[in-house]
């Protein structure tokens, strides 16, 4: 996990800061894995603060937003009433990824 950040994400070298989408695809893969317990939490840490409402924050395009959901739903956490907030304030959102969403939703852990 060396190239894990201290606020829990990823980048593509040493040092620089986390990238959103890296961070993501790097959670997927450590949540399907099951190992690496430590650098997992703090990746699903990560993404819990990329998921959340926060005035001010640098944009993040909302197909990266919804994998996030869908990698925090995949480890079991409750994603429900942050997708209903993502879908809330992500308008227009591409057919796909609202689609995406809804399915969260629909099956939502919480």
């Amino acid at each position: 996990a060396s190239l894990q950040a201290k606020d829990g994400g990823f980048s593509f070298w040493p040092g620089e800061a986390s990238d959103a989408y890296v961070s993501v695809q790097v959670a997927h893969a450590l949540v399907a894995s099951g190992r690496a317990a430590s650098a997992r939490a703090a990746a699903l840490a990560y993404l819990k603060q990329l998921t959340s409402a926060r005035p001010g924050r640098a944009p993040v395009a909302a197909a990266t937003i919804d994998y996030a959901l869908y990698v925090r739903r995949l480890a079991g956490e409750p994603v429900g009433a942050d997708v209903r907030r993502f879908l809330a304030t992500s308008r227009p959102l591409a057919a796909d990824v609202a689609t995406q969403a809804l399915t969260l939703l629909a099956i939502g852990n919480d």
